[in-house]
């Protein structure tokens, strides 16, 4: 199981991804982030967690 507690854009490598969320998610987009279980046969949403912006505002 995944020790992630929440998903935060990855702002130095992709930071026009995370212009782009935070300009989503103004504009009224819903996020929605889930910790996955994968196997060869299949693909489970194991638990949601928050996405948070550069400065740690939960969006």
């Amino acid at each position: 199981m995944s020790e992630a507690d929440h998903f935060t854009p990855n702002y130095e490598m992709h930071g026009d991804f995370g212009i782009a969320l935070g300009e989503a998610v103004s504009a009224g987009a819903e996020v929605t982030e889930y910790i996955c279980e994968v196997d060869e046969n299949s693909l489970n949403l194991a638990y949601c967690i928050p996405v948070k912006s550069r400065n740690r505002i939960t969006l």
